[in-house]
């Protein structure tokens, strides 16, 4: 049986592949062209390091400045990935990279925690609802403006950012349910600890059902240039398939089964998409 940090890393690396081929299907979508590998290859690297390093747990100290990873992590490993997002970054156009800044801020600002006076304090990753939003904000800008900025401007970008933005905001709410007994261990305020599980779950399905909604009627609302039949159902065929597993889902179910019937399903609905 696999471990579960063996588990955590496949996970990763999945998240990693799940943002490229994002990435790619905007711009297939809009432009009928793969973006640049420097631009696929950073989003890729980034998005593991990101990851990996909010698995580390890392700590903030303001006085005097020092970051420290609390977690048991491969320096090597951690130094391979910050030159190759540093590698490709630099060969970004400037607007991309100021965007990419901005968006590993607010990363680093969703995961590390501050050492204030020898107390920790988590960062925005423990308020409610603004975490889910921010993550899925960050999720949904990277995978469509980056790769909509480098090829022009199509129309139908903000359609395509909006509908993504539903769909990963329901996954980043379903990864609250499944963290839900840990973080009422730790007493981390989510929205399943506040509000309830079934409530929660009930959210999830009605962002779901919002996202099938705009993909269904999507020719009501905006002309995507080389969006196709098969793109639409994928799209459909995936939402779908969230919500069934939702009702499949327990609240005592694993980590693993959770990661895969979720987290999966995202990864799955990517990759359909460039196939």
């Amino acid at each position: 049986m696999i471990s579960k940090n063996n588990f955590r890393i496949i996970h990763h690396c999945l998240l990693a592949l799940t943002a490229v081929f994002y990435a790619s299907t905007t711009s297939l979508q809009l432009f009928n062209t793969w973006p640049s590998w420097q631009l696929l290859l950073f989003l890729g690297s980034a998005t593991l390091l990101a990851y990996r390093i909010a698995h580390w747990k890392p700590v903030i100290t303001r006085v005097p400045f020092q970051i420290k990873l609390q977690g048991k992590h491969n320096k090597f490993v951690l130094s391979f990935l910050v030159l190759i997002v540093l590698f490709t970054l630099i060969q970004l156009p400037i607007t991309a990279i100021i965007g990419a800044l901005m968006m590993g801020l607010f990363s680093g600002l969703y995961f590390s925690q501050w050492n204030i006076h020898g107390k920790l304090k988590s960062g925005l990753r423990s308020i409610p609802l603004i975490k889910n939003m921010l993550l899925a904000f960050v999720w949904a800008a990277t995978t469509v403006w980056f790769p909509a900025h480098q090829s022009g401007n199509a129309g139908g970008e903000m359609y395509l950012f909006t509908s993504r933005f539903i769909y990963i905001l329901a996954i980043c709410f379903a990864v609250d349910l499944r963290d839900l007994e840990t973080d009422r261990i730790q007493k981390t305020k989510t929205l399943p600890v506040i509000y309830g599980y079934q409530k929660i779950k009930i959210l999830c399905v009605i962002l779901l059902l919002l996202f099938l909604a705009l993909t269904i009627m999507r020719s009501a609302f905006v002309e995507i240039p080389f969006r196709t039949a098969y793109n639409d159902k994928v799209l459909i065929g995936s939402s779908i398939i969230s919500i069934l597993s939702l009702f499949f889902l327990k609240e005592k179910d694993t980590y693993n089964r959770y990661t895969i019937l979720m987290d999966g399903n995202m990864f799955l609905q990517s990759f359909m998409l460039v196939v």
